[in-house]
């Protein structure tokens, strides 16, 4: 039996309002992190909680609609046939810049400027299941990880465990590291996930970015 995503709805907090002020609350931590990195830099550089280092940036990219998109998913911008402006990222998932040998998931972030309305971002990551069950565990995630070393490490897991419980701190940990492991051969032949869905209209869907000619499987030894 289908279920109608808009009764499936879970609020976090249990109303709109309640969710509203955990997202107020997420993102002041997150702003603190930010500038904690920069007191930290010599530079006093505000670097990214996550994909710190980008791999290519494109600035002249086109963003083209299909000409035979589906009604339902027509909205604002999202007309057949039309074309815009975009600009492409794509990153090391680390907080870290360190170099591409070590094991990491790859990020793209797809910033398209419609002729009117706001600017729309699509993001996505190289693994296609997300670690996180919902807001609170991907930014309790992102927060616990934003320092290198051995020891803010466990600092890191000891508190994400503190905001998820020891399991569900397990669960995330050991996605993450599984998906680091991903083997990279090029950006150009990588898959590349939205992994949470996108509401478009009334419409729910996850997207992704498919590579023309797709990675050569890993081979069994």
């Amino acid at each position: 039996m289908s279920v109608n995503w808009q009764q499936a709805i879970r609020y976090l907090g249990g109303s709109p309002e309640e969710e509203q002020k955990i997202f107020s609350r997420l993102a002041k931590e997150v702003r603190q992190e930010i500038l904690n990195i920069a007191k930290s830099d010599p530079a006093g550089k505000k670097q990214k909680p996550q994909h710190a280092k980008t791999l290519v940036g494109i600035q002249n990219a086109i963003f083209r609609i299909a000409d035979d998109l589906s009604d339902d998913l027509q909205v604002g911008f999202l007309q057949p046939g039309q074309a815009y402006p975009a600009r492409i990222r794509f990153s090391n998932a680390s907080a870290f810049v360190r170099d591409d040998a070590q094991n990491d998931l790859r990020g793209a972030a797809i910033e398209v400027v419609p002729d009117q309305g706001s600017v729309q971002h699509f993001l996505m990551t190289n693994a296609e299941c997300h670690h996180a069950r919902d807001a609170v565990e991907a930014m309790a995630t992102s927060l616990a990880f934003y320092k290198e070393g051995t020891l803010n490490k466990i600092i890191g897991i000891t508190r994400l465990a503190t905001h998820t419980g020891t399991r569900e701190a397990y669960r995330i940990v050991k996605t993450v590291t599984d998906q680091a492991r991903i083997p990279v051969e090029s950006l150009a032949t990588e898959t590349y996930w939205s992994r949470s869905p996108l509401r478009i209209g009334s419409v729910v869907a996850k997207y992704r970015l498919a590579p023309v000619i797709p990675k050569n499987p890993p081979a069994h030894t």
